[in-house]
């Protein structure tokens, strides 16, 4: 969905080929070396690889190991052709929270990151502060799955240099100012939990003419169809029956 939201806003279909190729040739070079099947099982498995390493056991030829890091291959490879799950270098996901200052602008979002970054994950040098602490700036891509409108799509500035919410980390924080909240922008989520990706890989920027389009509205129902007080049962069947037969979201 967002592959198909960037590429109508004019992100080059390129892009996204070069980043599937990328993946491709990053899951062979880990299937065939102990350091690599080590990075792909780092995150599924609850085994001390590194010491399992340094003891002397070779990755790719132990038994376990090696059917370990077949099946996350199979598994990695599957999600590529189904779901076209392609790994951003430039990007995380994120729990979304408000900005209870009232520091940040419409159109900014505050991402401060701690701890050791995932290897497959590039952090430009001028992100780094001198406590090791990431600090997101520049324009940065920000939406929520499930996303099917062109404005769940949003370009949005982190600031750095808000000191006020120093606190707060691995999280995004956006705006409590302006017209509308950015999350609800965001395939009308909100901040009761809802994780949202964020991309500053450049590359993935669409062009300054196609960025946030309008959002869709929420309120453009057809006001003839509110019910005011008890909603009576032949409505509840009709709303049933109208969303089993429009439900469309697995197709799009």
């Amino acid at each position: 969905q967002v592959i198909t939201l960037l590429s109508t806003a004019g992100v080059p279909d390129g892009v996204f080929l070069a980043l599937q190729d990328a993946q491709i040739g990053r899951l062979a070079d880990q299937i065939s070396s102990s350091e690599g099947v080590q990075a792909l099982l780092k995150d599924c498995v609850a085994l001390p690889l590194a010491s399992i390493r340094a003891a002397g056991f070779d990755l790719v030829s132990e038994p376990f190991f090696r059917e370990l890091a077949a099946a996350r291959f199979a598994f990695q490879n599957r999600e590529l052709v189904t779901k076209t799950r392609v790994l951003v270098p430039g990007g995380v996901m994120l729990l979304g929270v408000l900005d209870e200052t009232g520091t940040l602008d419409y159109g900014e979002v505050f991402i401060q990151l701690r701890g050791e970054p995932p290897t497959d994950v590039e952090v430009p040098a001028e992100f780094v502060g001198d406590n090791g602490t990431v600090t997101v700036t520049g324009l940065v891509v920000v939406t929520k799955n499930p996303c099917v409108h062109p404005g769940d799509v949003r370009v949005l500035r982190a600031r750095a240099d808000v000191p006020q919410l120093s606190h707060l980390y691995n999280c995004v924080v956006f705006p409590a100012r302006g017209p509308r909240p950015h999350p609800t922008e965001c395939s009308g989520s909100d901040l009761d939990g809802d994780r949202y990706t964020i991309f500053w890989y450049q590359r993935l920027l669409p062009p300054e003419g196609k960025r946030n389009q309008p959002a869709a509205d929420p309120t453009s129902v057809d006001k003839d169809r509110r019910v005011v007080g008890p909603i009576p049962e032949a409505q509840f069947r009709e709303f049933f029956c109208s969303f089993v037969c429009n439900n469309q979201l697995g197709l799009l």
